[in-house]
Protein backbone atom coordinates (compact mmCIF):
# COMPACT_ATOMS: atom_id res chain seq x y z
CA UNK A 1 0.00 0.00 0.00
CA UNK A 2 1.49 3.34 -1.06
CA UNK A 3 1.09 6.42 1.09
CA UNK A 4 -1.42 9.01 -0.10
CA UNK A 5 0.33 12.27 -1.00
CA UNK A 6 -0.86 15.22 1.01
CA UNK A 7 0.27 18.83 1.02
CA UNK A 8 2.87 19.61 3.60
CA UNK A 9 2.59 22.75 5.76
CA UNK A 10 5.59 24.24 3.94
CA UNK A 11 3.67 24.38 0.65
CA UNK A 12 0.64 26.17 2.08
CA UNK A 13 -0.14 29.52 0.44
CA UNK A 14 0.17 31.49 3.68
CA UNK A 15 3.67 30.20 4.29
CA UNK A 16 5.10 30.74 0.81
CA UNK A 17 6.92 33.99 0.04
CA UNK A 18 4.65 36.56 -1.55
CA UNK A 19 5.41 39.03 -4.28
CA UNK A 20 7.53 41.99 -3.19
CA UNK A 21 5.36 44.13 -5.47
CA UNK A 22 2.80 44.48 -2.72
CA UNK A 23 5.26 46.61 -0.73
CA UNK A 24 5.84 48.82 -3.77
CA UNK A 25 2.08 49.16 -4.29
CA UNK A 26 1.56 50.06 -0.62
CA UNK A 27 4.26 52.75 -0.75
CA UNK A 28 2.80 54.20 -3.97
CA UNK A 29 -0.66 54.44 -2.39
CA UNK A 30 0.82 56.20 0.65
CA UNK A 31 2.62 58.70 -1.58
CA UNK A 32 -0.57 59.35 -3.56
CA UNK A 33 -2.60 59.92 -0.39
CA UNK A 34 0.06 62.26 1.05
CA UNK A 35 0.10 64.25 -2.21
CA UNK A 36 -3.70 64.66 -2.15
CA UNK A 37 -3.73 65.71 1.52
CA UNK A 38 -0.91 68.24 1.10
CA UNK A 39 -2.14 69.85 -2.12
CA UNK A 40 -5.95 69.75 -1.98
CA UNK A 41 -8.73 70.68 0.41
CA UNK A 42 -11.37 67.99 0.86
CA UNK A 43 -14.90 68.27 2.19
CA UNK A 44 -18.16 66.35 1.86
CA UNK A 45 -20.86 67.65 -0.49
CA UNK A 46 -23.18 68.16 2.49
CA UNK A 47 -22.33 71.58 3.91
CA UNK A 48 -22.14 72.32 7.60
CA UNK A 49 -21.90 68.86 9.11
CA UNK A 50 -20.44 65.41 8.76
CA UNK A 51 -22.68 62.92 6.92
CA UNK A 52 -24.42 60.43 9.21
CA UNK A 53 -22.92 56.96 9.63
CA UNK A 54 -24.41 53.77 8.23
CA UNK A 55 -24.55 50.59 10.28
CA UNK A 56 -23.77 47.16 8.85
CA UNK A 57 -24.09 44.34 11.39
CA UNK A 58 -21.84 45.49 14.26
CA UNK A 59 -19.77 47.86 12.12
CA UNK A 60 -20.27 51.61 11.74
CA UNK A 61 -19.16 52.93 8.33
CA UNK A 62 -19.33 56.36 6.65
CA UNK A 63 -22.10 56.99 4.14
CA UNK A 64 -20.56 56.16 0.74
CA UNK A 65 -23.37 57.83 -1.23
CA UNK A 66 -22.10 61.30 -0.25
CA UNK A 67 -19.56 62.73 -2.67
CA UNK A 68 -16.32 64.48 -1.81
CA UNK A 69 -15.38 67.90 -3.20
CA UNK A 70 -11.76 68.69 -4.02
CA UNK A 71 -10.23 72.14 -4.26
CA UNK A 72 -6.63 73.09 -4.82
CA UNK A 73 -5.07 74.67 -1.75
CA UNK A 74 -4.39 78.39 -2.03
CA UNK A 75 -1.15 77.99 -0.09
CA UNK A 76 0.05 75.17 -2.35
CA UNK A 77 3.81 75.43 -2.66
CA UNK A 78 5.67 74.71 -5.87
CA UNK A 79 7.79 71.59 -5.51
CA UNK A 80 9.46 69.14 -7.85
CA UNK A 81 6.50 66.74 -7.59
CA UNK A 82 4.05 69.55 -8.33
CA UNK A 83 6.07 70.72 -11.33
CA UNK A 84 5.61 67.32 -12.99
CA UNK A 85 1.83 67.71 -13.06
CA UNK A 86 0.43 70.39 -15.36
CA UNK A 87 -1.99 72.70 -13.57
CA UNK A 88 -4.30 75.08 -15.40
CA UNK A 89 -4.55 78.45 -13.68
CA UNK A 90 -7.55 80.76 -14.09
Amino acid sequence: MSPVPHPSPATHQCLTPTSPGRFFAASQLKLFLAYIILNYELKPEIDGHRPPNKFFAYVRIPDISVGVMFRERKDRKQSFANSLIPVERD
